[in-house]
């Protein structure tokens, strides 16, 4: 009897806990979710209240446009994105000349999800000067998903060299060309140890080549791969030998 009035309080107070968390009023939820900085807790927090509040699109881009913490600006962009919301278009476009490269790269990867077309003059531009590789492959993969061919850069998988490509050359160089040196690039940075990079490479190649790798949470820890980043590294090292052949790729 005991055993079962201590399963049934455990039950209870697990239920509970839940609802406290459903009822966590949005302005709260948003405090939380700024101020936590591990990017893997981070995740979970906007998870949670972007599944709570379907509308909180403009809410996350007040909260970006005005917190001082980066990493808050740049994983709203993923909620606003997530949330389907077109409202922070303004937003993204002046966040493609942030000082922060995380900032400029999932500012170019909301831009391309979201099919932000009348973003694709400030993307062009943000491309052309962009030195940093992260922020460069997500303007390549926001580029090809606008339908922007002309003028785009690639790299090789065996070093970070960027190189012109050829005009009409699909955007982010996803190897179809046959040439080594037209390997998926984002596979130099599946190694990564910053987790924001790393978590970036691997929905890169994801999208790229068609392929499912699992849910995308930081779930790993800090410092830590996740379960989507660790199938990654996985499918490339199967895949590196043969590439651009890929019997299991769905190329868009």
């Amino acid at each position: 009897m005991r055993r079962m009035l201590t399963l049934l309080f455990g039950s209870v107070l697990g239920v509970s806990v839940a609802a406290q968390t459903q009822l966590l009023p949005l302005p709260e939820a948003l405090r939380t979710f700024d101020e936590e900085h591990d990017l893997a807790r981070k995740e979970l927090h906007l998870l949670e209240l972007t599944r709570q509040y379907p509308d909180a699109g403009p809410a996350l881009l007040a909260l970006a446009e005005r917190t001082p913490h980066t990493d808050t600006r740049w994983m709203s962009m993923r909620g606003m994105r997530d949330l389907h919301y077109k409202g922070c278009e303004s937003f993204l476009r002046r966040s493609l000349a942030h000082d922060d490269a995380l900032v400029r790269a999932n500012a170019a990867r909301a831009i391309g999800d979201l099919r932000l077309k009348h973003a694709n003059r400030e993307l062009l531009t943000m491309f052309a000067k962009e030195d940093d590789q992260r922020a460069l492959e997500q303007a390549s993969l926001a580029l090809r998903e606008l339908g922007v061919r002309g003028g785009l850069r690639r790299n090789s998988c065996e070093n970070s060299k960027l190189q012109r490509a050829d005009s009409g050359m699909a955007a982010a160089g996803t190897g179809r060309s046959g040439h080594q040196e037209g390997r998926a690039f984002h596979c130099a940075y599946l190694d990564s140890p910053d987790g924001a990079t790393a978590m970036m490479a691997s929905e890169a190649v994801e999208q790229l080549a068609g392929v499912d790798f699992g849910p995308r949470l930081m779930n790993g820890g800090e410092g830590m791969p996740t379960k989507h980043m660790r199938a990654a590294r996985s499918w490339w090292q199967s895949h590196k030998e043969s590439w651009p052949h890929c019997d299991d790729c769905r190329f868009n």
